[in-house]
């Protein structure tokens, strides 16, 4: 039902994204109306929405979504049959996803460190969590935080693994991924660099998470933050 907008996402072309996102959401809400099905993939349009307006600088659009998380899964959840709508079984995702990218784009370190994980989750919601929760211990250079973050994301591996959820085929690169900001946390900044080229050279061949900060970006998170910006 909803437009994903993978190339105008892909290609940055961030009024193009808000606008086919902004037509799914409508889409959506029409079929609510009709008691359609799909409704449940306006969170999906949602997801792109508030990754695409805090690239545009757009943060006062992009905390109405966020703001919106929960009432906007309340009001999904008393729709008559959504459990039936196949996007719907991932709200605890989107929920933890929405709240990580909103603070994690905003730098906001240790909102991140805070964020709770909801009830009864799918296990991609806790990897995603864990995810987050590393990237920000690197930077607030908290191992403890980092090596807790990685050792329960390693738990969860494989579940993730089989659960075939959206971060499911990138689950190699993501955990890659929070290894470095482990070692970035240990002052390990060589690793760090090593691990994050790894996880970008993964997800050139198998993709990434359709709004997640990509391996490369947080490679030139960490040689800016070194004084390395080249």
């Amino acid at each position: 039902m909803a437009s994903d907008s993978l190339l105008p996402a892909a290609l940055g072309m961030w009024q193009e994204d808000i606008a086919a996102n902004l037509d799914a959401v409508n889409a959506s809400e029409l079929a609510a109306k009709e008691h359609l099905d799909g409704v449940a993939h306006e969170m999906h349009a949602y997801e792109f929405l508030l990754y695409a307006y805090r690239q545009d600088g757009d943060d006062a659009h992009a905390r109405e979504i966020y703001e919106d998380t929960n009432p906007m899964i309340q009001h999904l959840a008393a729709i008559p049959g959504i459990q039936n709508d196949g996007m719907y079984m991932y709200t605890s995702y989107r929920q933890v996803e929405f709240t990580s990218i909103y603070h994690l784009e905003r730098h906001e370190w240790k909102d991140v460190l805070a964020i709770a994980e909801p009830s009864h989750p799918v296990v991609s919601s806790g990897c995603f969590r864990l995810w987050a929760q590393a990237i920000a211990a690197g930077h607030l250079r908290d191992a403890g935080a980092a090596d807790q973050a990685v050792a329960s994301a390693q738990s969860i591996y494989k579940a993730v693994e089989a659960e075939g959820s959206p971060i499911s085929a990138e689950i190699h690169a993501t955990f890659l991924t929070m290894q470095a900001w482990q070692n970035y946390a240990h002052h390990l900044h060589a690793e760090a660099l090593a691990h994050l080229s790894a996880s970008a050279d993964e997800q050139d061949r198998v993709g990434q998470a359709e709004v997640n900060i990509p391996a490369r970006e947080m490679y030139a998170d960490i040689l800016l933050a070194e004084g390395q910006p080249c």
